[in-house]
């Protein structure tokens, strides 16, 4: 009797292991089963984040997964046609401002040429000269902001910093100069390589001395300096500064204020960077750049 009880016992615990073990692989075919659509979708997900649109989540016959992946693929071709607009909206724009931009510039070029005496008055000379100046710089502008546009880059270039800050000084030193303001610009020699596009970087600091030149006083300052982990590019004056409790990043479309700024740090923080206010008085604005070699990893605060 006890020997039928063992075997009785025996074969219950093996009827055990073995319903265990079904149940186990089950588990681990379903667990598969659902845990492929969901790898589909985030692989899907980082694409789009990439900016690819043109994503196609596969079929999985797992409803749940099928309807996300479907509303993902919807969501994907809307953002994909709203860009499009965008980019051919931009591009009209920028044919139709560089074509008065050139034909303006064509007329004064054309009356520099003219030996009349219209021009025999140097300070009508020099207006001339001025307005030309301007007119190439407002080209660039144009060029940068249109190449942002359509810059649908994951990684940027190493950035020329030297060559950068050359063209900040030759831009800004004669407006500067005009005001009775001296500009100064320091770049160190050995610093480390970052990665950020010229045109943004051209942008932000078009903005910072622009703010500079309308809001601030004295010398302005533009010093690039290495962080070990990066590198910081700043903008100083020597006016008294905002007010500790002012956001100057904040969007103020209805007096015409900080649009430029926040546009500064939209920019900055698309090429994994940060701009930053230093110091409130008298101003420095700090913008931050990460090294070549780890484009996404964080800034550090200064």
């Amino acid at each position: 009797m006890a020997g039928k009880t063992h075997i009785a016992w025996l074969v219950m615990a093996g009827l055990a292991v073995l319903v265990i073990g079904l149940a186990a692989a089950f588990a681990r075919r379903q667990s598969a089963r659902l845990a492929a659509p969901l790898e589909d979708l985030t692989r899907s997900a980082q694409a789009l984040g990439d900016g690819d649109f043109t994503i196609r989540a596969p079929r999985s016959n797992v409803r749940e997964a099928d309807q996300a992946g479907l509303a993902l693929q919807a969501t994907a071709r809307r953002l994909g046609e709203v860009l499009d607009r965008e980019r051919a909206f931009s591009a009209n724009v920028s044919h139709q401002l560089r074509t008065q931009l050139t034909g303006m510039m064509l007329g004064l070029e054309a009356a520099l040429a003219r030996p009349d005496a219209a021009l025999a008055d140097a300070a009508l000379a020099d207006a001339v000269h001025t307005a030309l100046g301007r007119g190439e710089r407002l080209q660039t502008v144009i060029d940068d902001l249109v190449r942002l546009t359509r810059d649908n880059r994951t990684g940027s270039a190493p950035l020329d910093v030297p060559a950068v800050l050359d063209e900040v000084r030759e831009c800004w030193q004669g407006p500067l100069a005009a005001h009775g303001r001296r500009l100064t610009v320091s770049v160190p020699d050995d610093l480390p390589p970052v990665a950020a596009s010229a045109a943004a970087v051209r942008q932000i600091l078009r903005v910072l001395l622009d703010n500079a030149l309308v809001h601030g006083e004295g010398e302005v300052t533009v010093e690039a300096a290495d962080l070990a982990d990066g590198i910081a590019i700043e903008v100083a004056d020597r006016g008294p500064g905002v007010p500790e409790d002012v956001d100057v990043f904040a969007r103020r479309a209805a007096d015409g204020h900080g649009i430029g700024l926040a546009l500064g740090r939209s920019l900055a923080e698309a090429e994994a960077g940060r701009l930053v206010l230093r110091r409130t008085s008298p101003p420095v604005f700090s913008l931050l750049l990460s090294p070549a070699a780890r484009n996404d990893s964080p800034v550090p605060a200064p």
